[in-house]
């Protein structure tokens, strides 16, 4: 159970960061569309299709987590990574830091996201980094 819950805290966390990317790629593209001036409107249509973007984002992490950590489909244990991952996000966008325990082996350790390096944070789902 120990190796169940280490490989959920590195994803979850690598999960977090990949939507908290997201969210960030999200503000910077509504304040160039700020710039540009555009109808108050348009901007809210945007927003809108940005938060159904990132929740179908977070819904395939969830799906994937899931079909990686436990043997049976379960919803509530989709729900529980969803809200897992939203938190994880939430936290890195308040500032807060993920690292692994400090005995932690080397291939455990790689597995949690480098915030310096943001940009090259990737979901291990293909068809999201697509």
């Amino acid at each position: 159970m120990a190796t169940q819950t280490r490989a959920t805290s590195d994803t979850l966390a690598a999960a977090g960061a990949v939507i908290y990317k997201k969210i960030l790629e999200g503000r910077i593209v509504e304040q160039q569309l700020r710039t540009l001036k555009l109808r108050a409107d348009s901007l809210e249509d945007v927003r809108a299709a940005q938060k159904e973007s990132l929740s179908q984002l977070i819904q395939a992490e969830a799906e994937h987590l899931n079909s990686i950590t436990f043997k049976r489909n379960v919803p509530e244990n989709i729900e529980r990574i969803k809200n897992s991952i939203e938190l994880f996000a939430s936290l890195l966008d308040k500032g807060a830091e993920v690292h692994p325990a400090i005995g932690a082996p080397e291939n455990v350790s790689n597995l949690y996201p480098n915030l310096k390096a943001l940009p090259t944070v990737e979901s291990k789902i293909k068809q999201i980094n697509q």
